[in-house]
């Protein structure tokens, strides 16, 4: 509305600082109190483009002022659309930015429960050696035979019995069984006794794919022509601990799996315990990273 009336405050300077000065020297209008008729009182042409002139100057400033005026308040307007239109952008920014968020928790829970889902179905069929519990199978009446060394024999009543022995001049044997208690059977692909900084791998194996809930057994035979085997035949004549590792894989090769049986008996001056599987440890096979590791157990009441 300013505007409106500068600019007829404008229209009405032109009028009266040029146009009618002129249509008053033409005689077309007549001015109070300025008689053009009367003589030495006319207006010269000079005297009019004077006034020409100086109307001119004040319409130029007025118009200058009016386009300032347009223009600041253009600029006003244009700071505020600015302002306006940067709201407008944060919002929509900071909306998208929670979208992102909402969108990448919701990615990270996706993974997160396929992740899951992988690993449950995994364990699903991932096996586990452990120790065979006393009484698990059990041969009360003949016992059984185990063939330690070819055409030689040794007897078990019950399959958690650890065989061993080590006689001068003759093979030595180690014999010890593993019961898989995982969720699925468990392919046996290493095998190896360790005694006194000693690793002896060539074992009879019962079964190398061993059902969820079935055992194996693993039968060492050490010969007694080996000078470097002499300290393991001498270690289970002599020591109190042996260390059996068995490897194994699932069924669809997915995960490697080492198990440890820490074999121990306990010695005195007047007796001696037969061996047993004092304490048991898995270990991921390919990070080496262990998984779990049972309490020591002394089945012969043996303290520690």
């Amino acid at each position: 509305m300013a505007v409106g009336l500068l600019a007829t405050l404008v229209g009405l300077s032109f009028l009266a600082l040029i146009v009618v000065p002129w249509l008053a020297f033409a005689g077309k209008l007549t001015i109070p109190g300025l008689d053009f008729a009367r003589p030495g009182a006319s207006l010269s042409v000079a005297d009019v483009a004077s006034v020409t002139v100086a109307g001119a100057t004040g319409l130029l400033a007025v118009t200058t002022a009016l386009l300032a005026f347009a223009t600041r308040r253009a600029v006003v307007e244009a700071r505020r659309s600015a302002k306006t239109a940067e709201d407008v952008l944060r919002s929509y920014l900071e909306a998208a930015q929670q979208q992102v968020s909402v969108g990448k928790d919701q990615v990270e829970a996706s993974n997160r429960q396929a992740a899951l889902a992988k690993d449950a179905f995994e364990a699903s069929f991932r096996p586990l050696m452990a120790e065979v519990p006393r009484g698990f199978r059990s041969y009360p009446d003949a016992g059984r035979s185990i063939e330690v060394v070819r055409d030689h024999f040794e007897r078990i009543e019950d399959e958690s019995e650890v065989v061993a022995g080590a006689d001068y001049g003759k093979p030595g044997f180690y014999s010890v069984a593993l019961r898989n208690v995982g969720a699925g059977p468990a392919v046996v692909t290493e095998v190896k006794l360790q005694a006194a900084d000693v690793t002896w791998d060539e074992c009879t194996i019962s079964a190398a794919v061993v059902p969820p809930g079935e055992l194996s057994r693993f039968t060492f035979t050490i010969p007694a022509d080996r000078d470097d085997l002499v300290p393991m035949r001498n270690e289970i004549l002599r020591s109190t601990s042996m260390l059996l590792v068995v490897g194994y894989t699932d069924q669809a090769g997915l995960h490697t799996i080492r198990t440890e049986a820490y074999l121990s008996r306990y010695r005195n001056a007047s007796d001696v315990s037969p061996w047993y599987v004092r304490q048991v440890a898995a270990f991921d096979g390919e990070t080496g990273e262990l998984i779990v590791k049972s309490a020591p157990a002394d089945p012969y009441g043996i303290p520690r």
